[in-house]
């Protein structure tokens, strides 16, 4: 799971989108950016992008199912987990500490009793949170931050999975990014 944090979400979805124009212009048909359907090279854009984003920074929380307690191999119940989990990093460290209003925005590939279960798992912490919050549950294609989540994501998983640094190594030249393994706590 990941979050990108931002003081100003409409300057890093205005570059998402400049982008998206300027690869139509190109005569690259892209609705969204989905970094494991992407072709390299837009992937290498969209990395560049992101590199560029100012008040941003991003966060992947990871752990490996199968070390995982039973409990927690439950799909909605690991993702509150690992919501709650990224929340509390979060609001420890001064990227939440001081706002008035913070807005979480999850992607929306669950079923919608199974996106009420995970919003009532990690209510009574956002409670605990002194800012008024808002949660809100959209497609990922219809976000461009959440695509940049995504991008962050994927470049997680394919150093996790594949030992391919370039991604994850990209992104450390521009945005602040870092990586919490879970079972490391």
């Amino acid at each position: 799971m990941s979050a990108v944090c931002t003081t100003r979400p409409e300057e890093s979805a205005k570059q998402l989108a400049s982008l998206k124009y300027e690869l139509l212009s190109e005569g690259v048909d892209i609705s969204s950016f989905h970094a494991t359907n992407d072709f390299q090279f837009v992937r290498d854009r969209v990395y560049k992008r992101i590199n560029s984003l100012k008040n941003s920074r991003a966060m992947v929380i990871f752990a490996v199912k199968e070390r995982l307690s039973e409990d927690l191999r439950v799909p909605v119940t690991l993702l509150a987990f690992l919501a709650e989990k990224l929340l509390s990093i979060l609001t420890q460290d001064v990227v939440l500490k001081d706002f008035r209003r913070i807005v979480l925005l999850f992607d929306r590939s669950l079923s919608n009793r199974q996106l009420n279960e995970i919003f009532i798992l990690i209510k009574p912490y956002l409670k605990k949170i002194k800012s008024e919050f808002l949660v809100g549950f959209h497609s990922m294609h219809a976000d461009m931050n959440s695509q940049v989540a995504d991008y962050v994501s994927w470049a997680m998983f394919v150093l996790l999975e594949r030992n391919e640094r370039r991604p994850w190594e990209t992104l450390q030249l521009g945005l602040r990014s870092n990586a919490l393994n879970l079972l490391k706590l």
